[in-house]
């Protein structure tokens, strides 16, 4: 008779999320994932086919939990106030967990960017909705939510780095008020 499994992908991802929730989500191995689990590397296939679909599911399952956080706290706002509440929680949520600032820069090294189409779309709608309740012409709507994305996104990967100047550290007022100028040039623009 075989002999009874506890482990499940469930359980398998739940461990790799603690783990890297602790170190970082590039201290997360497939040895190391193993070991913390009591199992052979040999064993984990039967749960994680590999290391890309390991990488896949941790990327993704952080910038699923960013996604749901941020559409909570941007429901039913009005469009400028949904446009600056997204910004602003992105920064606050990417802040309190460090894994959703690593997931993004991790996604291109990783070279798992199609992979995680899904949830960088659902964030990007984010930042297009309300954009489209407040400018009216289409190419313009998605100028805006590109350049929305660059600058949230340039920022976040600035704010990691060590290298960047003390007069471009990382500030949340800084970055609030950066946000309201850039929000009001384009709301005004739009008129």
């Amino acid at each position: 008779m075989p002999r009874k499994s506890n482990y499940s992908t469930e359980i398998v991802l739940d461990k790799a999320i603690e783990l890297a929730r602790e170190g970082g989500i590039d201290s997360v191995t497939y040895n190391g994932l193993a070991r913390e689990l009591g199992m052979r590397p040999q064993s984990m296939y039967r749960y994680v086919p590999d290391l890309k679909a390991l990488r896949v599911a941790l990327l993704g399952g952080f910038q699923n939990e960013l996604v749901d956080k941020i559409a909570g706290a941007t429901e039913g706002l009005a469009p400028v106030d949904a446009l600056r509440t997204f910004a602003v929680a992105l920064y606050d949520e990417c802040h309190a967990n460090r894994c959703y600032y690593e997931s993004f820069a991790l996604m291109h090294r990783y070279e798992i960017i199609e992979d995680l189409r899904e949830p960088l779309t659902r964030l990007v709608e984010l930042a297009r909705k309300p954009l489209a309740g407040i400018i009216r012409d289409e190419g313009e709507i998605g100028r805006y939510t590109q350049l929305m994305m660059a600058v949230i996104l340039g920022y976040a990967q600035m704010a990691q780095k060590t290298f960047v100047v003390e007069s471009l550290a990382d500030n949340r007022e800084t970055y609030v008020k950066s946000i309201e100028e850039f929000i009001d040039g384009m709301a005004g623009a739009s008129r």
